[in-house]
């Protein structure tokens, strides 16, 4: 029987996309060429285009470029989602802990408890989900 997935298809000149897109700089020749504001004034993304979403991403674009910002979304897309996981898993623990440990003695401290559940679920969580979405992305 064959394997849901397609094959691997072998490419002797393979060609990363995203080296590709930060060599020709393409976020900065988008941002300059204002394809997101004409996008914007058109009124193709009307709820974008009422924040002004695009014309602010639209600036931000040579900036991601300077910074290598792909190089940087590679270099996350390339780690495990189990460190995300390992790390999901820390943040969960945390209030518990802080619960356990910080003294019930005062309003102040009892609110300090309070403000750990959030403070670090909501990461906790975030991180969670970027695991389960990274382990889609990188096919496992």
């Amino acid at each position: 029987l064959r394997s849901a997935r397609a094959p691997a298809i072998s490419m002797q000149n393979k060609v990363d996309i995203l080296d590709k897109v930060e060599q020709l700089q393409v976020l900065t020749a988008v941002s300059q060429a204002g394809l997101l504001s004409k996008l914007e004034r058109s009124k193709t993304l009307s709820k974008l285009e009422a924040a002004g979403a695009l014309s602010t991403v639209e600036k931000i674009l040579p900036l991601a470029d300077k910074f290598g910002a792909i190089s940087l979304l590679k270099n996350v897309v390339n780690v495990s989602p189990s460190v995300l996981t390992a790390g999901a898993a820390a943040l969960a623990l945390a209030p518990p802990a802080i619960i356990a440990l910080v003294p019930d003695s005062n309003g102040a401290l009892i609110a300090a408890q309070a403000a750990s559940v959030p403070l670090f679920l909501a990461p906790a969580a975030s991180l969670f989900f970027a695991s389960k979405l990274l382990k889609v992305i990188q096919g496992d």
